[in-house]
């Protein structure tokens, strides 16, 4: 598989996870545990991503992309396989879900600027320099929707286990694909 497409799905897979894991999780709390504070706090976790994006850059500037977008995807895959095995053993799972928001603002400051800037490493002319970045645009435009809709489905689900067993394989299979990168 060309490196292009395993960066889109990588991006595509992952952020329609993180999507759904914020829609469906926001009404989880407002909802289920009716702890307005809570949702404010779930909210405000992400300016995390926001103000440390411009570290996150100088770091994709200077250390490889590619390793930086594998092991920020493995440690996404594995803080929701942490978060799963909680959900299933826990039935109180509001800080946990908190947890995990912080660790995906945090990781995101890191992934986001990887994934922006291999794009030119991995293009050989400007012609396919212009394709790939549309890709990598569209896919991530496609998964703010296609998240969007995504949550607001897992919402009929209801049952926190399933949903976030769901979301948890989608973000596996997002790490699988930019795993093997080269």
């Amino acid at each position: 598989m060309k490196k292009i497409w395993q960066l889109v799905f990588n991006d595509f897979l992952s952020n329609v996870a993180i999507q759904s894991f914020d829609v469906y999780t926001i009404w989880y709390i407002a909802q289920i545990t009716k702890d307005q504070r809570l949702v404010a706090l779930f909210g405000s976790v992400g300016i995390i991503n926001v103000l440390l994006s411009p570290i996150g850059g100088v770091f994709a500037d200077n250390y490889p992309r590619d390793k930086i977008i594998k092991v920020t995807s493995v440690i996404r895959s594995f803080g929701f396989l942490v978060f799963l095995i909680f959900v299933l053993v826990l039935h109180d799972i509001r800080y946990l879900v908190v947890s995990l928001s912080f660790l995906l603002s945090l990781l995101g400051a890191f992934y986001t600027p990887a994934i922006q800037a291999i794009v030119p490493n991995i293009s050989q002319t400007d012609d396919e320099l212009f394709s790939n970045n549309t890709y990598v645009s569209t896919a991530n435009q496609l998964a703010s929707i296609t998240g969007a809709g995504v949550g607001g489905i897992l919402i009929m689900i209801v049952r926190p286990r399933l949903v976030y067993l769901m979301i948890t394989i989608l973000i596996i299979m997002a790490t699988l694909f930019i795993i093997f990168l080269k």
